[in-house]
């Protein structure tokens, strides 16, 4: 059976990542409305659509890793900026920053250890842009 889904995979890899797109869509939304208390943002119709965006540009990832990811983390830095609970779509971007690690491209100086350095320096950018802990939920803070 596991023979099956490998081989499907292989041979159809841009159906085997839109239905991979489509789940994290649909865990997104799902997470979505159990958006914790203020300070963050209630989720409305932009929210959703951020999301959307976000997790179905999945569909793309081993086309153009480094792109995705790319394009992943400036959806992300706008949704956490307009206020939006990051965890909502954090995990297309964790897989972003995977897939730009793992299949970057080989060929040119540097190859894959330069597409590790652009998922290390992006990872480190949504660090940064989490919000300060001022405007975190006290059962958030640490040392509180």
């Amino acid at each position: 059976m596991q023979g099956m889904w490998r081989s499907l995979v292989a041979r159809y890899p841009f159906a085997a990542d839109g239905a991979l797109a489509v789940g994290m869509l649909v865990i997104s939304l799902m997470l979505g409305p159990g958006t914790p208390t203020p300070p963050w943002k209630p989720f409305d119709l932009w929210g959703a659509l951020f999301v959307a965006v976000q997790c179905l540009s999945m569909t793309f990832r081993r086309r153009a890793p480094t792109t995705v990811m790319l394009f992943g983390l400036a959806v992300w830095l706008v949704f956490v900026s307009l206020g939006y609970w990051q965890l909502i779509i954090a995990y297309p971007m964790l897989l972003a920053l995977y897939t730009a690690a793992a299949l970057g491209p080989r060929s040119g100086r540097g190859g894959r250890r330069r597409s590790a350095w652009w998922s290390a320096a992006a990872s480190g950018s949504t660090g940064v842009s989490s919000p300060p802990a001022r405007r975190c939920p006290p059962w958030s803070r640490r040392g509180s």
